[in-house]
């Protein structure tokens, strides 16, 4: 008897705690603006300013973000990543912003924070993890491009091991501690908990957080997914706004 194989298909929402398909804004009953989260958790990110959802020939719908107002907030978040943390996103940049954050979940100003963003006003990619207080960081130089779709993604596992991807491909490693176990109560996307800090001017699309590290294999998957066939979504009986 001949044997499949065949190896199982993967599972890309296991550790899943957040994706943002980032392609419509909705109306809640009080008429408030939000972003809908497609994981298991379902959360609804607040919209603030005014982005517009653009129509990409890349990626389809995707939410542009003007770098003076726009930016997202989500609610609390008390997530365990002791297994480890995995950050992605198609990101596309018009400028670099002083220190402009992809996302900053934490509790204020360095306290316990998870920063994805460039470093100052360059082109380097930046992750830091503080632990309370204490910051530890790993950075790919040179990394980001101006008005260039990018699918960047960060990877850490239960050790701390850690690895910045650029379009599926490996460009940095380091070590960084792993993030407490606490609630984290100001969790933005495109905004910094520092007041000095600037706001992300550019488009973003299908950004995943996940409580465990993910593979070479499952970031490609992402990546081919979303440029085939855009990102599939469920669908809400809300009204869907593409210019608010």
């Amino acid at each position: 008897m001949k044997v499949d194989q065949t190896p199982p298909p993967m599972d890309i929402n296991r550790g899943l705690q957040l994706h943002l398909p980032l392609n419509e804004i909705v109306e809640n009953v009080a008429k408030e603006k939000e972003v809908v989260d497609v994981s298991a958790g379902k959360l609804k990110g607040k919209v603030n300013g005014k982005p517009t959802v653009a129509d990409d020939s890349q990626l389809g719908s995707c939410l542009n973000f003007d770098g003076v107002d726009d930016y997202i907030q989500m609610p609390e978040m008390n997530v365990d990543y002791s297994q480890g943390l995995t950050i992605g996103a198609w990101v596309q940049y018009n400028s670099f912003k002083s220190w402009s954050r992809i996302i900053d979940f934490g509790n204020g100003q360095g306290n316990d924070n998870i920063v994805f963003a460039n470093e100052g006003t360059t082109k380097n990619l930046d992750l830091d993890v503080y632990k309370g207080a204490t910051q530890n960081r790993i950075k790919a130089d040179g990394t980001l491009e101006l008005n260039q779709w990018l699918y960047i993604t960060v990877t850490v596992d239960g050790s701390g091991s850690s690895k910045i991807y650029k379009n599926g491909e490996e460009v940095q490693t380091g070590l960084v501690h792993l993030p407490n176990n606490v609630n984290r109560t100001k969790n933005y996307i495109g905004k910094s908990n520092w007041s000095a800090d600037q706001l992300f001017h550019g488009k973003m699309s299908n950004l995943r957080v996940y409580n465990a590290r993910v593979t070479g294999q499952q970031i490609n998957c992402f990546m081919v997914k979303c440029q085939i066939c855009g990102c599939i979504t469920e669908r809400y009986h809300q009204k869907k706004l593409t210019n608010v």
